[in-house]
């Protein structure tokens, strides 16, 4: 088992609280994002932990780990991210944001999951935007399942019929899948755009979405909170002022 953690962005919306340090390096009641994460890994001995990172990559000093850079941080996104490590895809692989925060419990429930590509989807999700946002429409993206896959993710919405969880940024892909991932995501057209975006901006829900329409295998792993991400200053006031980031941490 290998984790990957997507690291390499600034967080522009945190303004001057990473003028000097990458989000991943945010901290909640005294420790960073990365701790976080970290110290949940080392709990389920999962030694084999890349962190792809970018901006301000010097600040990231974690021992024990593999740190990648993707020089082109600035240009590109998430998905450009992840194929800098495409020569560690040699088993089965967690794929996980940098700006999140997660329980023990919703990371064991990846663990346990043996389908081809498994998706972290929160089905409590409203009770998290709700504190967070004033208008949840204007943040919330699609998630559509059928026949427990998903058919459907991260489109822009009107209305909450299109949205049947809250996908978190927290994936696996099993090790027999992961040749046919890498040769899929290499003949793509790389002079065409993906949602709007150039190949090397795409987003990673603009990637599985593809993985969805060519193999429909992308199995929902279901959960209900447990979790938080940390996109704005108003995220970092929220949660020190509530008791939701305790629940995400002990359980």
């Amino acid at each position: 088992m290998k984790v990957i953690i997507l690291a390499a962005g600034q967080g522009s919306r945190l303004g001057s609280l990473t003028k000097d340090k990458p989000k991943c390096l945010m901290e909640l009641n005294g420790k960073s994002i990365l701790e976080y994460q970290l110290e949940l890994f080392n709990r389920k001995k999962i030694s084999d932990v890349i962190i792809i990172t970018g901006y301000k990559q010097e600040k990231i000093t974690e021992n024990g780990v593999i740190k990648l850079y993707n020089s082109n941080y600035k240009e590109s996104n998430m998905v450009a991210s992840l194929f800098c490590a495409e020569n560690y895809f040699n088993d089965d692989l967690i794929i996980s944001y940098g700006d999140i925060i997660y329980s023990r419990s919703v990371f064991e429930k990846l663990l346990a999951s043996n389908n081809t590509v498994s998706v972290i989807v929160d089905l409590s999700w409203e009770k998290l935007w709700n504190m967070r946002m004033n208008n949840i429409i204007n943040d919330i993206e699609s998630m559509k399942i059928e026949n427990n896959k998903i058919v459907d993710l991260g489109k822009k919405v009107d209305d909450l019929s299109h949205v049947d969880g809250q996908y978190i940024g927290l994936i696996k892909i099993k090790r027999t899948f992961l040749n046919e991932f890498t040769a899929f995501y290499h003949s793509l057209n790389r002079s065409r755009e993906y949602a709007g975006n150039s190949f090397d901006n795409m987003y990673m829900t603009t990637l599985i979405q593809l993985i969805i329409d060519h193999y429909n295998n992308v199995t929902p792993v279901f959960i209900n909170g447990g979790w938080l991400e940390i996109d704005t200053v108003s995220d970092l006031s929220i949660y020190e002022n509530s008791n939701y980031i305790k629940k995400v941490i002990k359980n």
